[in-house]
């Protein structure tokens, strides 16, 4: 019976095809770099519920960031203007130095 052998590889290659890299294709060369890449593949594999996790969080970040903006939108137009409160700050500042000024000529 003739066994379908499977590739130790498969990526795409820069044109977007499939390639599929077995044993038999393998030299000196080669061998030591599948080898790495296959070291490569493990670790993000081992990575990928910490990066579902980090995906979830930042989604999170962002929704809830978002959020802020629009509810700073929202209160914007309630609150008193710059103008206002820069007519409110030197009036309280005039308060002030009249109050100031009161004290010390007392």
């Amino acid at each position: 019976m003739n066994e379908e052998v499977k590739p130790v590889l498969t990526f795409v290659d820069k044109e977007g095809d499939t390639r599929e890299v077995h044993e038999h294709d393998l030299n000196d060369q080669s061998t030591p770099i599948v080898q790495e890449i296959s070291a490569v593949l493990m670790a993000q594999r081992d990575l990928q519920p910490a990066h579902e996790q980090a995906q979830k969080v930042l989604s999170h970040w962002n929704s809830l960031s978002l959020n802020i903006n629009l509810l700073t939108e929202k209160l914007e137009p309630l609150l008193p203007s710059k103008k206002a409160r820069q007519i409110i700050k030197s009036m309280t500042k005039e308060v002030k130095d009249e109050s100031s000024s009161d004290k010390t000529n007392k």
